[in-house]
């Protein structure tokens, strides 16, 4: 009883235990199988390379994880091309500001009868070199912009004496001989300190500026019983008392007709 016990005992003692080693072994191939799978997954799966830190974002296409060729060719040829129209701005940068030459550059022709140039003293042309190298002009770039100043003052000339000519037409045909005997009578009055004003009447002869200072002239002068007048007449006979009236000019008359009215005085 004791013996066949035993053996039914350890029969079925043996059977649990391949049992269990069959199904640890099966769960190790489960697991070997599980891993396989997983390592056949992720390595199908291609990750595609990613963008090196020196090539810039633009330049990077993503999806094929390569440089876009054709952008990248075209802005470095940009890049060569500015490179080398620098060295060649450099080349023909004068070596100091003051080897820039002061002239108009070609083809520059003002309007007929008018001439234009520069004051080669005048401190902004000093100013104008020293922008001009400091930016890298070439003597060409210098001359360019020296004809577009030149064109503007120019211009403003033109304004100038198209506004004179209507001024003068104002006055008259007689409006040149009324500014000198403006200016005899006011030289005559306070000399040298007139010169300001006369020279600027001139320049600008504005005609209600010059009505007003002949209107000023008549008052100042009726105080003294000969009236001054436009027309350049006066109270007395200047032929008969003016020695050599007939052969002076407009100006040396009025001038003495001053000098015999107020003794020279100013």
């Amino acid at each position: 009883m004791t013996t066949e016990s035993g053996q039914a005992s350890g029969q079925s003692s043996s059977s649990s235990s391949g049992q269990q080693q069959s199904q640890a072994s099966g769960a190790q191939g489960g697991a070997s199988d599980q891993g396989q799978q997983q390592t056949q997954n992720s390595g199908g799966q291609q990750q595609a390379p990613q963008r090196p830190a020196y090539i810039p974002e633009k330049y990077w296409n993503p999806e094929k994880g390569e440089v876009r060729g054709d952008d990248f060719t075209r802005d470095f040829n940009d890049l060569s091309a500015f490179k080398a129209e620098s060295d060649v701005r450099k080349q023909a940068l004068p070596p100091s500001p003051d080897k820039y030459e002061i002239k108009l550059p070609e083809g520059f022709k003002p309007p007929e009868g008018m001439a234009f140039e520069f004051n080669a003293d005048d401190p902004a042309l000093a100013q104008a070199r020293n922008l001009a190298h400091q930016k890298g002009w070439s003597q060409q770039d210098f001359s360019e912009a020296l004809g577009i100043f030149a064109s503007t003052k120019v211009a403003e000339l033109q304004a100038t004496n198209t506004a004179r000519e209507a001024e003068m037409g104002k006055l008259g045909a007689t409006g040149a001989q009324r500014l000198d005997a403006i200016e005899t009578w006011f030289k005559a009055k306070v000399g040298d300190k007139a010169n300001v004003l006369v020279s600027t009447l001139k320049a600008y002869p504005v005609a209600a500026n010059v009505e007003a200072l002949e209107t000023v002239i008549r008052l100042f002068s009726s105080q003294g019983g000969t009236q001054f007048s436009q027309s350049h007449r006066e109270g007395a006979d200047e032929k008969g008392e003016i020695p050599g009236y007939e052969g002076m000019s407009f100006a040396q008359r009025r001038a003495a007709q001053m000098n015999r009215q107020y003794g020279g005085s100013r």
